[in-house]
């Protein structure tokens, strides 16, 4: 054996990258609430009720670390566009106020975001509202299911480019999920944000 180090390296990466995904059980959820539109605190209460479901799933079944999130993102503090705990989590959240907001930036996560790591996300989009000042609002987007760093879909723009045409929606403004009016985009320094 001539590459003794390269052969277990690799042999390692595959075992990975095949375990990874099949040992992370999926954790189970309810079916999402349907909020009502617009962006209200109805909404926000409504998809919260949605949020606490999905807790209690997720303890009732053992899974601590995802109920303990979960409960976090129930604070009545944080405000959700919509959010549905199934397939690894998708979600959207508000920070200050896109009604009102001068400009709004979507920010949508590249890989190995789920609902378990969404605390990754959640702190880009606070420190990006908090660098384009009171008038502007971000949201959190977590609308697709995002690569793992072991997939092959990781090597692809596809994924991103699937999730960001979510975003966008169609004729390129922000829809942040059902019921929820659309921000027409425009580019600032490299970020997609609104102007409304």
């Amino acid at each position: 054996m001539r590459f003794p180090f390269r052969r277990s390296l690799l042999i390692a990466s595959l075992t990975v990258s095949l375990a990874a995904p099949l040992s992370s059980a999926e954790v189970p959820a309810p079916e999402p609430v349907q909020p009502p539109s617009g962006l209200s605190e109805a909404r926000y209460a409504a998809v919260r009720q949605g949020i606490l479901a999905a807790e209690r799933m997720a303890a009732g079944h053992g899974h601590r670390r995802r109920a303990e999130v979960l409960r976090a993102m129930a604070d009545p503090a944080r405000r959700f566009l919509f959010f549905d705990g199934r397939d690894g989590g998708r979600a959207a959240e508000v920070f200050g106020d896109p009604a009102t907001a001068e400009r709004v930036a979507v920010l949508v996560p590249g890989s190995d975001t789920s609902l378990d790591r969404y605390g990754r996300l959640r702190s880009g989009a606070s420190a990006l509202r908090e660098e384009l000042g009171g008038r502007a609002a971000v949201v959190a987007w977590l609308g697709y299911r995002t690569p793992g760093t072991y997939e092959a879909a990781l090597l692809t723009p596809r994924p991103g480019r699937r999730g960001g045409a979510r975003a966008a929606g169609p004729g390129g403004r922000a829809g942040a999920g059902p019921g929820v009016a659309a921000v027409p985009l425009v580019r600032r320094r490299g970020l997609r944000a609104g102007r409304s």
